[in-house]
């Protein structure tokens, strides 16, 4: 069962869309097109091209006050990054990323979630039928190697969720941000400043908390997995627990953004806010509890 609905996970989440356009706003239209021609490192040709734009506007025939007023801005900005610095359109990466964009984020967030919580769940009901724990009780360490073994299963199934989500989604929006935004530093986009990595490194950061996350998040699962006497019981402990909370935060329940998987799934915890990486930490612990707690029950339960 869990097999496939995993394979139609897959095939459902293979045009997942990943980005909005909750940036793109037509009174930047001018702006940014004056951007797009100087995107990259500032040079003589940067200064160069600006004065030629400006230039162009005083023999052009349509009002030049939105124009002016777009390279009088972009100007101000690469006078202020200065030569050698590196200028690129922010929005892009807002339109994947930024707070706006949230909604999307956290409803792919709750598929991915959704797919974990239906294919983890069911690897310990069967070892209630038939006195199997009885009889695996009886081997040597059969119990423990068994526990692993599917702790393994439960990785390799988190790991293909990974893929067919967040590695779409990575490989995607490389493409989407462009080569000048995905060298420029964090600096260039108000929401990273302070960040002393360029947007590539942050967003290979970012996927790989997504990466810890969704193990995380395998880890609560497989532990409501093993105490339930049944499948059914353990998607209902699930749900319950982690599936419901998440759905109220994507719902406007922001109280309890910062305790919700859906959090850790969307991969903003630990740039929450000054506390985020502490909650991010908070989580860590209590999932490896969980796997813990699982393990000690699943081998000296009769």
């Amino acid at each position: 069962m869990g097999g496939l609905c995993l394979i139609a996970g897959i095939w459902l989440t293979r045009a997942l869309p990943f980005k909005t356009a909750a940036y793109d706003l037509p009174e930047e239209t001018v702006y940014r097109q004056y951007l797009s021609y100087i995107e990259g490192e500032i040079t003589d040709e940067t200064f160069a091209y600006l004065a030629d734009a400006r230039e162009a506007l005083q023999t052009s025939e349509i009002d030049p006050a939105k124009f002016e007023a777009a390279l009088d801005r972009l100007e101000a900005e690469v006078t202020a990054i200065g030569r050698g610095g590196r200028i690129a359109d922010p929005v892009r990466f807002l339109d994947i990323y930024g707070e706006k964009a949230m909604w999307l984020r956290q409803r792919n967030a709750l598929i991915v979630l959704a797919l974990l919580t239906v294919c983890v769940s069911a690897l310990f009901s069967s070892d209630r039928n038939g006195d199997i724990r009885r009889l695996l009780h009886a081997t040597p360490q059969g119990r423990e190697v068994l526990f692993w073994k599917k702790t393994l299963v439960a990785l390799s199934v988190t790991f293909l969720v990974w893929c067919s989500v967040y590695g779409r989604e990575w490989l995607r929006m490389r493409q989407a941000l462009g080569e000048a935004l995905w060298n420029a530093p964090c600096q260039s986009v108000e929401m990273l400043k302070g960040i002393p990595l360029s947007v590539g490194a942050f967003v290979g950061v970012f996927y790989a908390v997504c990466a810890v996350a969704t193990v995380l998040v395998m880890s609560l699962i497989l532990f409501f997995a093993e105490r339930a006497k049944s499948n059914e019981k353990a998607l209902l402990f699930s749900c319950v627990c982690l599936v419901l909370p998440a759905a109220a935060v994507r719902f406007g329940a922001d109280f309890l953004r910062p305790w919700s998987v859906l959090t850790l799934l969307t991969g903003e915890s630990p740039f929450l806010s000054a506390h985020g990486g502490w909650i991010f930490a908070v989580w860590c612990a209590a999932a490896l509890s969980a796997l813990l707690l699982a393990k000690r029950h699943y081998c000296k339960t009769l």
